[in-house]
């Protein structure tokens, strides 16, 4: 379990796991297509994931490094039925915030989404 609000020295730091993915512009769905002067159809852009597994600016926030992982696994799954699934990477990364009171909702919020989703799967 990653540290919560408050067990930082400055109170107000959360620390949080989340998934980026990097993908070809081209591949994106529109209207996640990065149309900066400098990408290109070629150039890999980060975005993140849905706690259903939809790519998204937004990024997700999870409670554990583990649960991250578990849910990277699933990632793959999915994305090996899409246009892009040979034109991706994910990257599981922990991060920190001092935006303590909004990541920590969100985290707690994204993270039983994505334990609900994995449960399902395993019982399919």
């Amino acid at each position: 379990m990653l540290r919560q609000l408050g067990d930082f020295p400055n109170k107000r730091v959360v620390e949080y796991a989340t998934i980026n993915v990097h993908i070809k512009n081209g591949l994106l769905p529109i209207n996640l297509r990065s149309y900066h002067w400098e990408h290109d159809e070629n150039s890999m852009v980060t975005v993140s994931v849905s706690p259903t597994g939809r790519l998204r600016e937004k990024s997700i926030y999870l409670e554990s490094l583990e649960l991250a992982e578990e849910f990277s696994v699933y990632l793959h799954k999915q994305f090996s039925q899409r246009k892009y699934k040979l034109d991706y990477s994910l990257e599981v990364i922990v991060e920190t915030s001092s935006r303590g009171k909004s990541i920590s909702r969100w985290k707690t919020n994204d993270s039983q989404e994505v334990k609900v989703l994995l449960e399902f799967q395993e019982r399919t």
